[in-house]
């Protein structure tokens, strides 16, 4: 038998051959959780010869256990280009990294001679209030080696349910990828049966805000995929003899999907400013798919090619009775008034407009038409360049009635890229809060790469920025990213404030602990040589700032722990 070493660790840095001499034995921990919540705890083991490893959870029926293997997967180290000048998806072929980023479903898992295994237990709580244990029993060959005792204080005060979640988060979705993935035909039973998992998923960690596309390839085809076209329209645009006709069927699905989900709220449909204004259509006369260029600054062509779609996409959604759920999509464009002036011109049976939704990595640059779009989503470097002059605009959106998130994306420090540390993206979301965001969005969820579950690594941007889960190679359910755990960490916990904050002592309280979140930390920049240092640039935590947001989500964390016993304190529960 092995000398087995088992720890719980901290789950706000990846553990490594690198670190794992670091771990110092901790047999007891302890957490305080919500009525109907959860939180993931991780195990570490290593061994010094070859060993196969179980796990027995004990527990009552107080709480529940479900075990998950932190599995790896390869990065790209740098940042692999700018899609604009690598149409053709060209792979970098610089130094990749192994990291644990995939949860696998545990099963009794082989450890060689000096190596590790990382384990996370996902604790979920009940109505049963006072402190309950749960024992976790490492067993090699059958016999037990190690255990290790986690104590759960179960506190009387109820969780949200996501539905009820005031700050929401928005994860693009890419159903054609996972189509592809999966290697079934878009839309058929077995894409849809693989969808809904994903999208019951999207709803239980607070997901607003369903994607639709009306024109294909509105990125500009930034995505993977070996099809000609990456991301197709939803709605199919068919001229013949002179007249147009859309074909909805495979919109409609999507829709009726998440409207069965609950997920009916919001349905965002991009783009009328398609990235390379192109618009691509079926000419039945010809028998093949066209291509025209209608860019928004050709007015009276733009307008024409739009018309004749408006108004049959408003009679559709007055039948299917959800245009005031519908969006009209903008990302990171510029110069939208005068399609706002345009959109302005059209609205439904009940004398209803569409409501718009943007992007921003501009937002200064559109200050004229912010009061005009009903949900904007601002980069996170821009608000940090202009973050009071950005509260203040906030504040009145807020006033109107009008919602306001935050995005990260590629070259924003920090973040939540494959080989971002974990702790980042707990911060993250923590920022988006202390601006008074409503919300934080990010592209995307499920924009796989071709094999993400062995390489991570996209042509353009930094590994994993495309998606924040992962397929599943036997039961087609995806899989949670480790980022994604801290994601929704950081979700609950500022739902958590927004509960504690009906306490007018603890509103100050929290007000103050927030405004010390969006403090600047250093970083390093690593290049794409191919590219070189004027074009792209991959930003990572150095050794400093990796502690630093380490040791402040930590100082948040006991924050809201300290803040939820006063609460319980003041309110004699």
């Amino acid at each position: 038998m092995s000398d087995l070493f088992a720890s719980f660790v901290d789950t706000n840095r990846h553990w490594t051959t690198e670190n794992m001499d670091n771990i110092t034995v901790k047999k007891v921990d302890n957490v305080q959780l919500w009525k109907n919540d959860y939180c993931f705890v991780e195990l570490f083991f290593k061994t010094d010869i070859d060993t196969c490893l179980d796990i027995d959870v004990r527990c009552g029926n107080e709480l529940s256990v479900e075990l998950f293997t932190l599995d790896s997967t390869l990065a790209f180290i740098g940042h692999a280009g700018w899609y604009a000048r690598n149409l053709k998806g060209i792979m970098p072929t610089g130094p990749k990294r192994k990291v644990d980023d995939v949860l696998t479903k545990f099963r009794e898992v082989h450890l060689a001679s000096n190596s590790y295994k990382c384990v996370l237990a996902k604790v979920s709580s009940s109505n049963n209030v006072g402190v309950h244990t749960v024992y976790f029993d490492a067993k090699e060959q059958g016999k037990t080696s190690f255990s290790m005792t986690l104590n759960v204080d179960v506190l009387p005060v109820d969780m949200l349910r996501p539905k009820d979640y005031s700050f929401t988060v928005e994860y693009w979705n890419h159903p054609y990828n996972v189509a592809e993935y999966y290697n079934v035909q878009p839309w058929s039973t077995e894409h849809l049966s693989i969808l809904r998992e994903h999208q019951k998923l999207y709803k239980d960690i607070g997901g607003r805000g369903v994607v639709c596309t009306v024109l294909d390839e509105v990125w500009g085809g930034q995505t993977y995929s070996k099809n000609e076209i990456r991301y197709p329209s939803m709605v199919k645009w068919i001229y013949k003899k002179g007249e147009w006709t859309f074909d909805y069927t495979d919109f409609d699905k999507w829709i009726d999907l998440n409207i069965e989900l609950g997920l009916d709220d919001k349905f965002i449909c991009y783009s009328m400013m398609p990235w390379g204004s192109k618009m691509r259509y079926f000419n039945a006369d010809k028998n093949r798919y066209v291509s025209r260029w209608v860019p928004a600054c050709f007015k009276g062509r733009y307008q024409k090619a739009w018309r004749v779609f408006l108004e049959d996409f408003i009679k559709h959604l007055d039948e299917k009775g959800i245009f005031d759920s519908v969006y009209i999509g903008f990302d990171e464009r510029n110069h939208m008034d005068m399609i706002l002036d345009y959109l302005a011109t059209f609205s439904n049976k009940d004398g209803h407009r569409f409501k718009i939704s943007a992007s921003f990595n501009n937002y200064l640059g559109n200050k004229a038409c912010l009061d005009r779009i009903d949900s904007v989503s601002v980069g996170l470097d821009e608000i940090r360049e202009h973050e009071q002059e950005f509260k203040e605009i906030v504040k009145e959106r807020k006033k109107e009635g009008k919602f306001t998130s935050l995005y990260t994306a590629t070259e924003h420090f920090p973040n939540s890229f494959a080989l971002s540390g974990p702790a980042e993206s707990y911060w993250s979301i923590m920022y988006a809060r202390s601006c008074s965001n409503d919300g934080f969005l990010r592209w995307a969820y499920d924009a796989w790469v071709q094999n993400p579950l062995e390489d991570a690594t996209h042509w353009s941007f930094q590994a994993g920025d495309c998606f924040m889960i992962y397929p599943n190679k036997e039961g087609r359910t995806p899989q949670w990213s480790y980022r994604l755990c801290k994601l929704d960490e950081a979700v609950r916990d500022v739902n958590k404030l927004f509960v504690l904050s009906q306490n007018s002592v603890l509103a100050s309280k929290i007000e103050k602990m927030l405004a010390k979140v969006g403090k600047d930390y250093s970083f390093r920049i690593e290049y794409n040589p191919k590219w070189g240092k004027a074009i792209r640039k991959a930003k990572w935590a150095d050794d400093n700032s990796r502690e630093e947001i380490i040791s402040d989500v930590e100082d948040i964390k006991s924050a809201i722990m300290k803040y939820t016993n006063e609460y319980l304190n003041q309110n004699k529960f």
